[in-house]
């Protein structure tokens, strides 16, 4: 992979923590006049050596966020009967009085926190933003993250039953203060008998901590609840995280800074979530903001946690005894920077923290010291000086990610225009090997480890192969109908992006092309083979119930499977065929063109008619794909509507995923 690369976007950033990779590798990046997204690209037909990245925005909101609904004249009312100290607060604080012209600008996002895969419906993640002005938002990003979906207004529903009871200046900062969030974090998926959720815990600026139970997948108010308030109240959140994974006795836990200096450790009994239990970890109120937090688990009942003071690194145990929470250790040491941490990532026992001053520090879990950090600088010009916005970790830790800003406003005299600078950092080249071991020849399926099939691609554009064993599946090509769909699915893949290195002219193919398509051919055969396997052997099981558009794509199914009798060796497949034919004995439909009526012919994959139109077939059901076609975003192969499918109770798929490459059909 290629390190040190720079992406320049015309856009201010204001706020630190800025940045949040999910799961299906996007970066969300809070801007002053929206959320930057960019989407990692991993199909195996492009043609460079570097990580290509898909830019959308999030746009702001119309108008600034009036969560208690008051008007000018009450505003005025308010501040005609308050002192003048107090009146100067109501016209300076937006928090109070949202409706004035400030310098706080309600289009400036704060944040933007990913929630764990699997949040909407299309099994993807949900985005939660936060604006300067309180405004906390649940987005669905849908099938392609330019088609956003606003779920619900969460700081709307908070402060629904939000009112004052006399308008007094200390009744309206108090509500004001009660329903406004400041920091944001989401929990791991939490999986009970009877539904999965993740919690989104929100710090207010009161100091109240709001737990809110996200179903998965959420589509909407309805899947959003309040489970309960903590009243904490050690000053305002600054920071906040989850412990990466559940713990002993179903105990989640959650890390809260303050700009007090205070630092609290909250268990939540995931059986019943109102149930919590707050210990101190720094109960010291010494004025220094808590930056940064970060917590993960070492074994199932203890988690390490790293929170940033200024310039101090400082680290704790905790233990979880009978489902309680318990400070085992602390220890503290400074970072090789100047001003305060400005992002804190943790993967695979790494760290990357940031500063505002630029400075990068790398450094391992093992022993926090001066002496095991590893310094990096921003790699610009020599005369401007580069802040540093935030840092992030990817999923499986073979990219990381920085957001740059000059910290110099003005050159030559004059303002300089917004400059973003995001930054991808350099990553060991023998930990990416390691990694690709680790995730390409799992279970997960391939839309899960996009990064990693990213980087692999890379590596094999670049002519090298980092996965050796790769080649020793190759040679079994006689067992490949007994390799797992993941294995399949990886060998396909290498295929393709290999085949993108081959010199070839539409006049002439060379023999090693013609090698790779048939390999490619055959690979894909036995996939779609495989996945019909379990959807005759389904639709069997409900034959007396099975309509006539279930018999429609079984006799599709069917008569792929005939012109690929060459594959079929199985008895037992065999013997699954025969019984459908069976069902489909007195069923008999013609598949014709759309264009000219004429009868279709199967000829591989493609279906021809007699005029010579020509239709791809659908990757999961095997029809010809005539109408509302969808086009896989990754190997960009077709298949049928969402809504032809979504009948079919027996069709063993994920309803947006290819069966040829687990990418998005779009």
């Amino acid at each position: 992979m290629a390190g040190g690369d720079k992406i320049l976007f015309p856009h201010e950033i204001s706020s630190y923590n800025a940045l949040d990779w999910s799961e299906d590798g996007t970066v969300a990046i809070a801007t002053d006049n929206g959320v930057l997204l960019l989407t990692l690209q991993w199909s195996p037909t492009l043609v460079d050596s570097k990580p290509i990245f898909h830019q959308s925005m999030l746009t702001y909101p119309d108008e600034a966020n009036n969560m208690l609904g008051l008007t000018v004249l009450q505003y005025e009312t308010i501040q005609n009967d308050s002192t003048t100290s107090q009146s100067q607060e109501i016209a300076l604080d937006r928090t109070i009085c949202p409706i004035v012209k400030s310098t706080t600008k309600f289009t400036t996002f704060k944040c933007a926190k990913w929630s764990p895969r699997g949040g909407d419906i299309e099994g993807k993640c949900l985005l939660s933003t936060l604006t300067l002005d309180h405004r906390l938002s649940l987005y669905s990003t849908g099938k392609i993250n330019t088609d956003f979906k606003l779920l619900v207004e969460l700081s709307s529903v908070y402060s629904d039953k939000a009112k004052l009871e006399n308008l007094t200046f200390n009744c309206l900062k108090t509500e004001a203060y009660r329903i406004s969030a400041v920091e944001m974090s989401w929990s791991p998926v939490i999986a009970l008998k009877d539904n999965k959720f993740s919690i989104l815990s929100v710090g207010m600026s009161n100091g109240d901590i709001v737990l809110w139970k996200i179903k998965f997948p959420c589509n909407g108010r309805e899947d959003c609840s309040v489970i309960t308030v903590l009243k904490i109240s050690s000053g305002l959140p600054s920071a906040m995280t989850w412990c990466n994974k559940i713990l002993t006795g179903n105990v989640a836990c959650c890390i809260v800074g303050f700009d007090s200096g205070i630092i609290k450790a909250i268990s939540v009994n995931v059986n019943m979530p109102n149930k919590t239990t707050t210990i101190n970890l720094c109960e010291q109120s010494d004025g220094m903001k808590v930056t940064t937090v970060s917590a993960k688990s070492i074994d199932a009942d203890k988690i390490t946690i790293l929170a940033t003071k200024e310039i101090f690194i400082l680290s704790y145990e905790v233990e979880v005894i009978y489902k309680i929470l318990r400070l085992f250790s602390s220890s503290h040491t400074t970072g090789d920077y100047n001003y305060f941490a400005s992002g804190l990532s943790y993967n695979n026992g790494k760290y990357l923290l940031s500063s505002c001053d630029g400075t990068i520090l790398k450094f391992s879990e093992d022993k926090i010291s001066q002496s095991s950090l590893v310094t990096y600088k921003h790699a610009g010009d020599l005369e401007t000086t580069w802040s540093c916005y935030g840092i992030v970790w990817s999923t499986c830790g073979l990219f990381s990610i920085a957001a740059f800003k000059p910290a110099n406003i003005c050159e030559d005299r004059q303002v300089r225009p917004g400059t973003l600078e995001v930054q991808i950092l350099p990553v060991d080249v023998d930990s990416q090997k390691e990694t690709l071991k680790n995730y390409l020849l799992n279970e997960q399926s391939l839309n899960e480890i996009p990064e990693c099939m990213e980087v692999f691609r890379e590596n094999l554009w670049e002519g090298n192969n980092p996965l050796q064993v790769i080649n020793d599946l190759f040679s079994q090509e006689g067992k490949w109908f007994d390799f797992s769909s993941k294995v399949l699915r990886v060998l396909r893949y290498f295929l393709l992006a290999v085949q993108m290195r081959i010199p070839h002219s539409d006049k002439e193919k060379n023999e090693e092309l013609v090698l790779s398509e048939r390999n490619i051919s055959k690979i894909s055969d036995i996939l779609l083979c495989k996945h019909l396997i379990i959807c005759l052997n389904k639709a069997f099981n409900l034959k007396s119930k099975l309509q006539n558009n279930d018999l429609i794509v079984l006799q599709s199914m069917i008569n792929w499977m005939d012109s690929k009798h060459e594959l079929i060796k199985s008895t037992l497949l065999l013997h699954t065929i025969s019984k459908i034919k069976a069902v489909l004995k007195n069923f008999n439909h013609t598949f014709e063109c759309c264009i000219c009526d004429n009868k279709f012919s199967l000829e591989g994959r493609v279906y021809k008619c007699e005029d010579g139109h020509i239709f791809g077939m659908c990757c999961q059901t095997t029809l010809p794909c005539q109408y509302n076609v969808r086009t896989c975003s990754t190997c960009s192969s077709v298949a049928t509507s969402k809504d032809e499918i979504t009948s079919l109770p027996w069709l063993d798929i994920k309803p947006s995923q290819c069966t040829f490459c687990d990418g998005f059909l779009v």
